[in-house]
């Protein structure tokens, strides 16, 4: 180990290590006297060996951190170690198991996480830089706070040339360097947010295990007491989500630098969060994936999951043509609801259709239809959270169009379509066990049935053909979500994952227009995706038995016939497939050959034909007796006409 980081250590952290027992009376008179002039506590006053004691003996001791009996007890334990231990040995022993940050412990972790060598190669500025870290991991890491890093590391420089260690012109030279941390190995992925949810879901365990700890004790138990924490963190996600988000919104930021950007993503059996970034530029304390956003059109997956579970189906339609609502409470101007281009389809859409397209006047029918109150009861099973907060203020006519959520919740909300209908409860700790190797607590994934797994499938087919994936290579659903193009949202999810993509304006007073959620949210979130499989791909969407088919006109979603100009193959809930036939292609007539009563084929006779009403029942029959086997059976047109000239010369 390089001498500089023993010195440096020591001149930090207990500079009469080797005078004292384990502990240090004149330590302990100087922080009395500096936390006296500073009117609170600055100092500690605990020496190297009463830090070891602290963290070997007193994790999940309950109590408040700096009682004086606590602090007897360390001072008797610090003694005990000095008299079983060198001093070599406890030093050693201490520079192991500090904690430095970034989930490292040890220097020789902490060194070759910085700075990409051996804790014995250090020279005297990184020692310095490293020996200063321990006393607050985040708000001196040189990747994530470079400038508080450098200031403390000077801190440090000073005490070793105040104590003999250095020269005055070793610490000016050391000094004057400017640090950098090396690049993470393999592109690793910072998870600057997710460790900060990982510490918020630690401490709140640790506060219930152990009542009664402060904020600092807590801290003191997560960092510095040797606790494995498990997390559900995914580096191949977590990577792909920061180079997607890095990417797409510095892009956006040159055009405002006030738009930020959001992922989150779940493992939907577990509700795992598997990558999270909450600022395009992947550092600082944020809490974007929880706040409450206008999510625009992305809760429409939610509506028609609903509707078809009161009744309604994938082919039921209702009017797109202009119309103009009643606002509720009396007031005076009436809702007259576009779709993103500002127009109408003037015509009939089924509800597939409708969700493919994101048309709002069709959603606002429907929200109509159903009612405000089965909308949010079906987006509270979907995601229980959501119980608690109820997509704010909003009428049956605006609700489907612009419901307030978060990121996170708009996520669990979308989860249940592709693990066959169980809701999930999100969570970034699996598992934390202390240094003895003990389990202390444990994350059961907590999944409840809330839809029919059949409702669950068909849903994800009407989230296929949803604008902006179409033309993936596999399998995904989503939807998007625009909000006055300040906010743009997509929710997508393969077999495997659920994310949500948002990007948004930090403040609205200086918003121009982020884009629609097609042309900016939607190719953003395959961007994650397609760097999340690379070259591999999830499997397909496992359909469920009991699944019924029919085949119905795309016009009216009625069964088709053979008049109807285009059909295709719908999937229906059990006991909800149409039962009569188009009613919209009906028109017309066609030839029935009397020789069967069946609509003519072309080498009838027309001596034989009649013609009548097309009729449903027509489809796809045809007379069956006549065929090309007779000149009188064949059409004119195919008849052969005798030669103006015989024998005439072929060129032959």
């Amino acid at each position: 180990m390089s001498p500089y980081l023993l010195d440096a250590v020591i001149a930090i952290e207990d500079s009469r290590f080797y005078q004292h027992h384990g502990i240090d009376p004149r330590g302990i008179a100087r922080a009395f006297w500096r936390n006296l002039k500073s009117g609170k506590i600055v100092e500690g006053g605990s020496t190297i060996t009463q830090q070891l004691a602290e963290n070997e003996y007193f994790f999940g001791v309950s109590g408040p951190a700096r009682t004086l009996e606590k602090k007897l007890r360390e001072a008797v334990y610090a003694i005990k170690l000095e008299r079983n231990f060198t001093k070599d040995e406890i030093l050693e022993r201490y520079l192991n198991r500090i904690y430095f940050g970034h989930g490292r412990f040890g220097v020789e972790a902490a060194s070759k996480y910085y700075f990409g060598k051996s804790a014995r190669d250090l020279d005297l500025s990184e020692a310095a830089l490293l020996a200063g870290i321990p006393r607050g991991p985040a708000l001196y890491s040189l990747r994530d706070n470079p400038e508080r890093a450098h200031k403390r590391r000077d801190i440090v420089l000073a005490r070793m040339e105040e104590l003999g260690k250095i020269s005055e012109q070793q610490r000016e030279e050391a000094a004057a360097r400017v640090l950098e941390a090396v690049p993470p190995q393999e592109r690793a992925a910072r998870a600057s947010h997710f460790r900060l949810r990982v510490e918020r879901e630690v401490r709140q365990v640790l506060a219930k295990r152990y009542p009664g700890r402060g904020e600092q004790e807590l801290t003191s138990m997560i960092y510095n007491q040797g606790l494995q924490i498990k997390t559900t963190l995914s580096l191949p996600a977590q990577a792909a989500a920061e180079q997607m988000i890095m990417e797409r919104g510095q892009a956006l930021q040159e055009k405002n630098p006030n738009i930020q950007g959001v992922l989150v993503a779940l493992d939907p059996q577990t509700g795992g969060i598997i990558a999270l970034v909450e600022s395009i530029e992947l550092t600082g304390t944020y809490r974007r994936a929880d706040a409450k956003y206008n999510l625009g059109s992305s809760f429409k997956g939610v509506l028609y999951a609903a509707a078809l579970e009161n009744g309604y189906t994938a082919s039921s339609t209702l009017l797109c043509a202009e119309t103009a609502f009643p606002n509720p409470g009396g007031k005076p101007n009436p809702y007259r609801p576009t779709d993103f281009d500002g127009g109408w389809h003037n015509r009939e859409l089924r509800i597939r259709e409708a969700l493919e397209v994101s048309c709002n006047l069709v959603a606002v029918r429907m929200g109509i239809e159903l009612g405000r109150d089965k909308f949010l009861e079906m987006a509270a099973r979907l995601n229980p959270r959501l119980a608690e907060e109820p997509l704010g203020q909003k009428s049956e006519l605006q609700l489907p169009l612009g419901p307030v959520a978060s990121p996170l919740n708009l996520t669990l909300a979308y989860t249940p379509f592709l693990n066959g209908g169980y809701s999930v409860q999100p969570h970034t700790v699996t598992e934390i066990v202390d240094r003895n190797g003990t389990v202390i607590y444990k994350a059961w994934p907590q999944r409840q049935p809330v839809i029919n797994e059949r409702l669950a499938y068909i849903i994800t087919s009407m989230l296929q053909g949803v604008q902006g994936i179409r033309t993936m290579p596999f399998a995904v659903a989503g939807k998007t979500g625009t909000s006055d193009t300040n906010n743009t949202v997509f929710v997508g999810y393969t077999t495997e994952i659920v994310a949500t993509v948002f990007f948004r304006f930090d403040n609205p007073g200086e918003a121009t227009s982020v884009g629609n959620a097609v042309s900016v949210a939607a190719p953003a979130w395959k961007d994650f995706i397609t760097r999340y499989y690379d070259e591999s791909a999830p499997p397909a969407f496992t359909r469920p038995a009991g699944i019924e088919e029919a085949v119905v006109c795309t016009v009216s979603g009625q069964l088709a016939t053979h008049l109807c100009p285009d059909s295709y193959t719908e999937l229906y809930l059990p006991g909800t497939a149409p039962k009569t036939w188009c009613q919209v292609h009906t028109g017309g007539t066609v030839g029935i050959c009397t020789a069967t009563g069946l609509p003519a084929n072309p080498y009838c006779p027309e001596s034989l034909l009649l013609l009548a009403q097309r009729q449903p029942w027509m489809r796809n029959l045809q007379c069956w007796l006549h065929g090309p086997n007779s000149e009188e059976d064949l059409p004119s047109d195919e008849r052969e006409e005798p030669s103006d000239t015989e024998n005439e010369d072929d060129g032959g």
